[in-house]
């Protein structure tokens, strides 16, 4: 069993066990690790086999920029709506998606399984904590496979991991553009915060909504339970604060063995930053547009079936424009006590020391 330092949060580990012998604990930051029980282990060594990184990466056969057609799942999704595209042409062929769903609080982040074109909306958005993968969605997965494809959408060494678990033909991956996870206590720390200074509970949290257009500086949207909705623009949203400082990030992160070009999954969807408006006659760039890394001669052959999408050739400025896909987030001292700090003290405060390097430019240039 690996480490806190590599220990990804993927819990192939659990899945592939036959005898229920490790269960999956939250430590003190609010991140789930494997324990494994000495006394039902018989050293069989699965769980480290399948604990090792992914058996094969593939390198990019061809860089896209991509918008989807449909208007409305164009609005919902945080950039391009490729995976709706692509979950759109598994559902019309009878096929599942497994991805991450968030649609409220109340119900909280949870892996589902979507079979019809009503619910593809479930899948849609950007989630900046970690939504663990349990032995359920394994097994779930393989036993779609049995009997359709299967389109699986997870960050890379989620990926990495349902392809040595169950990966055949019919399975078809996409692996997320990511710069790591912070823990779902950074969120509850959030919304207990929110939650404080309007006397209301949080309903609902969108990490990006696109209020003025496709932007870096990201919009969220906070609806409480009166349905009052607010936007938080770029680093008003506390959270995103203390996100993009880096120091919020599952240890394992900081040693990402998936920060490069080659991929494991089919596709790679991410934001196509470095495109500009006037470079792509085909859409409009404002409305989100999506890189996509083609990994695959499957995911070739997929790609050439879809009609509801615009397409147009990349290169390789749209990698160097995504700095999550080779530079790892740099692990800073700070980060031994920014979960400590968020327990202790005011949120906000917490936020700003945690975000310290952003916070001392802002008091020098007086803002």
């Amino acid at each position: 069993m690996k480490s806190h330092s590599n220990c990804t949060g993927c819990f192939a580990c659990q899945a592939v066990c036959n005898h229920n012998a490790i269960r999956i604990l939250k430590d003190n930051e609010g991140f789930s690790y494997p324990q494994i029980n000495d006394e039902l282990c018989v050293k069989c060594g699965l769980c480290s086999r399948i604990c090792d990184k992914a058996d094969k990466f593939n390198s990019c056969q061809q860089i896209l920029c991509v918008q989807n057609k449909n208007n409305r799942l164009l609005s919902n999704a945080t950039s391009g709506g490729v995976i709706s595209a692509l979950a759109e042409e598994i559902v019309r062929n009878g096929g599942a998606v497994i991805g991450a769903s968030y649609d409220n609080v109340t119900n909280g982040a949870k892996w589902v399984a979507v079979e019809d074109y009503e619910s593809l909306s479930s899948i849609q958005g950007s989630k900046y904590f970690q939504i663990p993968l349990d032995e359920n969605v394994y097994k779930l997965v393989r036993n779609k496979l049995k009997i359709k494809n299967v389109l699986f959408i997870g960050t890379p060494c989620q990926v990495a991991a349902m392809v040595k678990f169950a990966g055949c033909d019919n399975l078809l991956t996409v692996d997320l553009v990511c710069g790591g996870v912070a823990s779902p206590l950074l969120e509850e720390k959030y919304f207990d915060y929110l939650s404080k200074n309007k006397d209301e509970k949080i309903e609902k949290h969108l990490f990006r909504k696109k209020i003025s257009g496709w932007s870096h500086e990201y919009c969220s949207e906070i609806v409480y339970q009166s349905k009052k909705v607010i936007h938080y623009k770029g680093f008003e949203d506390l959270f995103n604060y203390a996100y993009n400082s880096g120091n919020c990030m599952r240890e394992s992160c900081y040693n990402c063995s998936y920060t490069k070009t080659e991929r494991v999954g089919d596709f790679t969807v991410g934001d196509a930053w470095g495109i500009m408006a006037g470079d792509v006659k085909e859409f409009d760039v404002n409305k989100g547009t999506s890189l996509v890394l083609v990994n695959s001669n499957k995911a070739q052959n997929f790609i050439k079936k879809l009609d509801n999408l615009y397409i147009h050739q990349g290169d390789e400025k749209l990698l160097k424009s995504n700095k999550p896909l080779y530079i790892r987030m740099k692990r800073r001292m700070v980060r031994n006590t920014s979960y400590l700090i968020l327990k202790k003290i005011s949120f906000k405060v917490a936020v700003y020391i945690i975000n310290y390097r952003h916070t001392l430019k802002k008091i020098i240039k007086g803002e």
